[in-house]
């Protein structure tokens, strides 16, 4: 395998004279992730912000202030929506009840089969219950949580149409 031969180093032309030894190269640098996806890079120098000054103002639009629980709560416009903060305790609040009724319902199969001490008792209530109660555990729990994702979803789209809104100058 041939190397294509390379352009020779003219020491005058970097402000070097001809006695000196060339500048070593520069190792080569790994490409930035941004350069992997065909994005601009901005490769000049930062600017630097001097000791007591204010950094440059962004362009763009003003970010969104987001209020309280209290001060969404009390919003007469609807402007800020209080079920998205809401959610997350009614998921764990429905965790613990599901969780707590598949318990009760565990403990009410195992007891079909009878307590009697005197006699055998059958083991059927026994598999029916570890079988059941998880399933049924399982169901109640992908049930709570698909009607929240659609109701966080609703309110994920209404944000979005917001920010869109605020973008193009509507509304």
């Amino acid at each position: 395998m041939t190397t294509p031969e390379q352009p020779r180093f003219n020491p005058s032309q970097y402000g070097y004279r001809a006695d000196q030894p060339p500048p070593a190269a520069a190792p080569p640098q790994a490409p930035v992730p941004s350069q992997w996806q065909g994005r601009p890079q901005h490769t000049g120098p930062q600017p630097a912000v001097p000791p007591g000054e204010a950094p440059p103002q962004q362009h763009g639009p003003p970010p969104v202030k987001r209020k309280g629980f209290f001060g969404a709560l009390l919003d007469t416009r609807f402007d800020a929506m209080v079920t998205p903060m809401l959610i997350r305790g009614f998921y764990l609040l429905s965790l613990a009840v599901i969780t707590l009724f598949s318990i009760l319902l565990f403990l009410f199969i195992w007891g079909l089969g009878g307590n009697n001490p005197y006699e055998e008792t059958p083991a059927w209530p026994i598999i029916t219950a570890i079988i059941v109660t998880p399933l049924f555990w399982i169901f109640q729990v992908v049930c709570v949580r698909l009607a929240l994702e659609f109701v966080i979803n609703q309110f994920k789209i209404t944000e979005e149409l917001q920010k869109i809104r605020r973008n193009t100058g509507q509304r």
